[in-house]
């Protein structure tokens, strides 16, 4: 049983598998699918939901609690999406957010614990806390022009094995078998740039490295990085991250007579030819030929 009153969804009750909204529906009210703590599920059975081309509103509750929930579309029209609205959808695995909507609210996929897939468009311009609580994304792009976030907004998120922020690529490091983004931290050192959170390194130099191509006078990246840099500038040759090799090279801070060296033969040794070359050339231009060939030739075969 469907009640639709001015275009607005009351409330859904039946035990259908599948529900087609019908078409000229514009908002779906509180509660309307969902249903609040310590209550009687009312859809117990609701796997699919389509809603239709006309809907701009989801309340706040709207699907709170359809457990069995898989597989919902968000219409393109869609503007507004209320707190909780499919929090506790347990079984919910993929959610593509529309463009015209600007804010992701308080926890909207909170303890979505089987939503794997998620796509945030550019047009979002805030994320509330706790709004992918417990989710379990494979891969998180967040928009470029959020300037912060908060880390409590993908709150025991255990399983990211890969996220964008700020065009700053990390992925997961493996701790005892098992897979793991330590989101508070990565947030706190992008947004903070405080290099004393606990991230295991390679990942923190990773990050770090990245962070520096942004903000190459912050004095405090500066001095993490110049710190046993040979060993540090492993990472980047270990990631084959050739682009961020040219960035330094081209600030001519890190990269010394003293250490290029060192810099050169990890290269070599690993065969990266296109960071081997930016380096051998870096030399040849600030610091001469001095004993180069010697160093090509015992390591490197170009």
């Amino acid at each position: 049983m469907i009640g639709i009153q001015n275009g607005v969804l009351k409330k859904y009750i039946g035990n259908e598998q599948k529900i087609i909204v019908p078409d000229g529906v514009t908002s779906i009210e509180e509660f309307a699918f969902g249903t609040a703590d310590n209550e009687e599920i009312f859809c117990p059975n609701l796997e699919e939901v389509v809603l239709p081309e006309s809907l701009t509103e989801i309340s706040r509750f709207a699907f709170y609690r359809c457990e069995s929930l898989k597989k919902i579309n968000l219409p393109e029209q869609l503007q507004k999406l209320g707190t909780e609205a499919f929090g506790q959808c347990k079984n919910l695995e993929e959610i593509t957010i529309p463009e015209g909507v600007t804010e992701i609210p308080y926890g909207t996929f909170s303890r979505c614990y089987a939503l794997r897939k998620i796509h945030i468009p550019e047009t979002v311009t805030e994320i509330k806390e706790k709004a992918f609580y417990g989710c379990s994304p494979e891969k998180l792009v967040i928009p470029e022009h959020i300037t912060s976030l908060s880390p409590e907004v993908f709150e025991r998120c255990a399983n990211i094995s890969e996220m964008v922020y700020q065009n700053i690529h990390f992925s997961a490091w493996k701790f005892k078998d098992r897979t793991y983004i330590n989101i508070h931290d990565c947030i706190k050192l992008i947004n903070e740039h405080d290099i004393s959170v606990q991230i295991p390194s390679p990942e923190k130099e990773d990050i770090v490295f990245q962070l520096y191509c942004q903000y190459p006078d912050d004095k405090e990246l500066v001095r993490f990085l110049k710190e046993k840099f040979p060993s540090k500038f492993r990472v980047l040759v270990d990631r084959r991250k050739t682009e961020i090799v040219r960035k330094i090279l081209e600030q001519e801070i890190l990269i010394t007579k003293n250490n290029i060296n060192s810099c050169i033969f990890y290269s070599a040794q690993q065969g990266t030819a296109e960071i081997t070359l930016l380096l051998t050339d870096y030399k040849y231009q600030h610091f001469g030929y001095e004993d180069i060939e010697t160093v090509v030739s015992r390591k490197f075969v170009l």
